[in-house]
């Protein structure tokens, strides 16, 4: 349909608010209540437009339609827009639009020349009981999407609405936050735009003074980052959408570094068990009680006796100098990680089939894709990712297909032209149901097959699974829906939240190759939940392979195989790097079994988890992702630098295995930088991969 905006001439293949049009080409029309990971709501009246013939609307909720002529500022509607704002203002108390200038309520208040004269402040109304989350509700100016958010998205009811008209106030479960259901997600302190709830690290640090960019090491999309200093505390990490277009929203990268850099449980300086107690030491003597112990197991038993698991993201040269140490110096190929621990199935059928791991597409060309398919939880594991697709399909870009099997409401569910939500055990017959209409229909490219000789038995094996199909009656139109969309529409861009279901994982890869074109490729990200340490692969964190994907010559055991050995009590010597190793549920009792039949566990870790508690024998502090230097590999093959914030003297990993290697009669590195050159002069993976040029794949039958 055809629309102008301000003048411009626009073509959108499906109905979007005007708010998201404008979006869309670069015009940002004012809103308060408006987050696209709502529903519109309409209640600031900020977002006016004009419509030819029709008169003005709020451009939230109101869809464009063919012919539409569009004014998105007048004389009239900038004079709506003060009366509004005003009207907000009325209770606000001075100050504040200055000192959090940021806040998107006080850069409209600046834009359009007015400002809060309210001298005092209602203190019955100020709440400082919860220890992440301060409140203060004479900030409030009654958007109310902390109470949308909360109920909506987090599936909670901590915050509500009292009063009515003037005196409507929003207000704690339990009239105390600390004394609430809260779990401190921090959603509400994301989508208020006043300020009335807010982070207590900002306002016990004040607002930054300075800001280092660097890069968020929280899952594999590896955001840029900004990263506020107050009085050199960190106290604020923004999100540069600059650097990658969209990536915002994300509660993990911008809230949850706070949940290890001033947690409780941090660990500042080396601890050696004694008894039930531990005993504080220094790195020096840490590293060579380390070696010594590797010393004596490698004497007694051999080297193979001795693994290492990986289970926080490092940096592409922490990763290269452990397994380095691994496989050079301690002579031990047993390096393995959550990845593998948590995807062994999911990684196998990647790697036999397309033969590739990482994303095939640049993550800021998403919106060239036609359509983008996602399968399961990605708002819970990557919340960056899942802002960046709901954009583009808001703002008709693309269409968007997701999938999942979640039991609450998700915001991609609504930027979602078509949505299906199903248990795990249909999800494998819906794409069973997909490629037997792409194989019925002939609308699959024999050249991008690999091993078309086995179509045939692949379509007969299909043909049968599906002829039950009760279950899947509900969803037949939609199915037909996707197939059409699929077939018609190139490029596609798959992005699989995977689950460790070996059927699912191959049925969704045949999907990939049977929808795709040998012109016009389709791309894939596929994605580990908490266990997404994909970079670790590239960079030799394997035992099938050593950096760059280059296959390893050496016997050793991969995550899943060390802690079935550990279990049987044929691992002496554990490494931990990291505090993440019982992410997985499904593994969890194993892993726990398996440590406690380990002679002895040093780990390397930021605070203190139940490995450090209960069984590690060392323990090594180790930096949060803030207080690094290094690069940061994503998973569309961006290499990007992470800058050391804030400096406590916590050694990082990389000096930390690089000691250890001199303390061994290993090698020993004088900087960062030798090792980044190493990678770079060795690494001809990395350095030449051509993301876009993968032809063809093994359908997995």
């Amino acid at each position: 349909m055809k629309v102008k905006i301000d003048g411009k001439e626009l073509n959108f293949n499906k109905k979007i608010t005007i708010l998201n049009a404008a979006r869309s080409i670069g015009i940002d029309i004012p809103s308060l209540c408006y987050d696209d990971r709502l529903s519109p709501y309409g209640s600031c009246r900020l977002c006016l437009v004009n419509i030819k013939n029709k008169g003005i609307v709020t451009s939230c909720n109101t869809y464009i339609d063919d012919g539409m002529e569009i004014e998105t500022e007048n004389e009239e509607i900038n004079k709506l827009r003060v009366e509004n704002l005003k009207l907000l203002l009325h209770k606000y108390p001075k100050g504040y639009d200055k000192k959090y200038a940021d806040k998107r309520f006080h850069e409209l208040i600046k834009k359009y020349g007015l400002e809060a004269k309210i001298e005092s402040e209602d203190t019955k109304l100020i709440d400082s009981t919860h220890p992440l989350i301060y409140v203060n509700m004479n900030r409030c100016i009654n958007c109310y999407n902390c109470v949308r958010a909360c109920e909506d998205i987090v599936g909670k009811l901590v915050w509500r609405s009292v009063n009515r008209g003037y005196n409507t106030l929003v207000i704690a479960e339990g009239n105390k936050l600390g004394n609430s259901s809260c779990i401190s997600c921090r959603m509400c302190i994301d989508v208020c735009p006043s300020g009335a709830i807010e982070d207590s690290i900002l306002i016990k640090n004040v607002y930054p003074q300075r800001w280092i960019d660097s890069t968020c090491s929280t899952c594999s999309i590896a955001c840029p980052v900004k990263i506020g200093l107050s009085n050199n505390d960190p106290s604020l990490v923004k999100l540069d959408d600059k650097k990658l277009k969209y990536a915002t929203d994300c509660l993990l990268g911008e809230y949850h570094w706070e949940d290890t850099y001033y947690s409780i449980e941090r660990i500042y300086y080396p601890l050696i068990r004694a008894e039930n107690n531990f005993l504080k030491t220094n790195y020096d003597h840490a590293i060579n009680y380390l070696a010594s112990n590797i010393k004596d197991i490698i004497s007694k038993y051999g080297p193979d006796k001795i693994g290492f698991l990986v289970a926080n993201r490092l940096t592409m040269e922490e990763y290269y100098v452990l397994q380095k140490l691994g496989r050079d110096v301690i002579k031990t190929n047993n390096i393995g990680s959550n990845l593998d621990i948590c995807f062994k199935d999911d990684l196998n059928n990647l790697l036999n089939s397309i033969g590739f791991v990482h994303s095939s597409i640049a993550l800021d060309k998403l919106d060239e894709s036609k359509v983008v398919f996602v399968v399961g939880e990605i708002d819970r594991y990557h919340p960056a990712l899942s802002s960046i697709i709901r954009k583009i399909s808001l703002q008709g870009k693309t269409s968007l297909i997701v999938i999942d099997s979640l039991n609450s409401n998700k915001p991609i569910h609504n930027a979602s032209d078509i949505y299906i939500n199903v248990d795990e055990s249909t999800m494998a017959r819906i794409f069973k149901y997909i490629n037997y209409l792409l194989i019925k229909e002939n609308r699959y490219d024999r050249e991008y097959i690999n091993n078309i000789e086995n179509l045939n038995s692949y379509y007969k094996k299909i043909e049968n699974e599906i002829k039950n199909k009760e279950d899947l009656i509900p969803i037949y139109e939609k199915l037909d829906a996707i197939f059409r969309l699929i077939s018609e529409n190139k490029p596609i861009t798959f992005i699989v939240e995977l689950n460790n279901d070996n059927e699912l994982s191959k049925e969704i890869i045949n999907t990939y190759l049977l929808s795709n074109n040998s012109k016009l490729n389709n791309k894939i990200i596929p994605l580990f939940g908490s266990c997404d340490l994909i970079d670790s692969l590239y960079m030799g964190v394997s035992n099938k392979f050593e950096p760059g994907l280059k296959p390893s010559n050496k016997t050793g055991l991969d995550g899943l195989s060390i802690i079935e050995k550990a279990e049987k009590g044929e691992i002496k010597g554990l490494i931990v790097v990291g505090n993440s190793l019982l992410n997985s549920n499904l593994y969890r009792e194993k892993i726990l079994k398996a440590l406690k039949r380990v002679d002895f566990i040093a780990q390397i870790t930021p605070k203190f988890d139940i490995v450090a508690k209960y069984y590690a024998k060392l323990i090594i502090p180790s930096p949060t992702s803030l207080e690094k230097d290094g690069h940061y590999l994503s998973i569309d093959m961006k290499i990007r630098k992470s800058n050391k914030a804030i400096d406590n003297g916590i050694k990082q990993e990389f000096n930390i295995f690089n000691e250890i290697s001199k303390s061994l009669n290993g090698f020993y590195y004088k900087s960062n930088e030798e090792v980044w050159n190493e990678i770079g002069s060795i690494n001809e993976y990395l350095n030449n991969i051509l993301i876009n040029k993968f032809k063809g794949g093994y359908l997995l039958i």
